[in-house]
């Protein structure tokens, strides 16, 4: 399923024919609650048919297919992305926030431009993997 035609204040929703490289016919219009355009939309892979809106106004909503609402979660978001295992990540601010899926706070993460410029935080050691979970 496809869901990232921007078309304003609607999120259409098709199903695609990947066999045949088509659209098929719009299964759902979800309107947005207030005049916006898509930023993004992340799918939550733990959940199935629940999905992300982030509009390009920093607004992040909540939608579950084929229902036709959303739910407004938060405000002043500039990235946002789901785990395999159902968390959410989100970046706002300074700061990178992780949820879980049924969006408890599990972790912020402060950036520091020292970041930016190359400087080591804490004694951690850029590009290494930290284990999140």
């Amino acid at each position: 399923m496809a869901a990232k035609e921007d078309v304003g204040s609607l999120l259409d929703c098709r199903l695609l024919d990947l066999s045949i490289g088509k659209n098929m016919e719009p299964r759902c219009l979800i309107p947005l609650p207030q005049a916006s355009f898509i930023k993004d939309i992340v799918w939550q892979r733990a959940a199935k048919y629940n999905f992300l809106v982030l509009t390009k106004e920093g607004k992040l909503f909540h939608g579950k297919y084929p229902d036709p609402s959303l739910t407004e979660l938060m405000d002043g978001i500039d990235a946002v992305e789901s785990s395999g295992i159902g968390d959410i990540v989100v970046a706002k601010q300074n700061n990178i926030t992780v949820f879980s899926s049924d969006l408890n706070e599990k972790m912020i993460i402060p950036l520091s431009s020292e970041l930016w410029l190359g400087v080591p935080m804490g004694g951690a050691i850029l590009g290494q993997n930290f284990n999140v979970g």
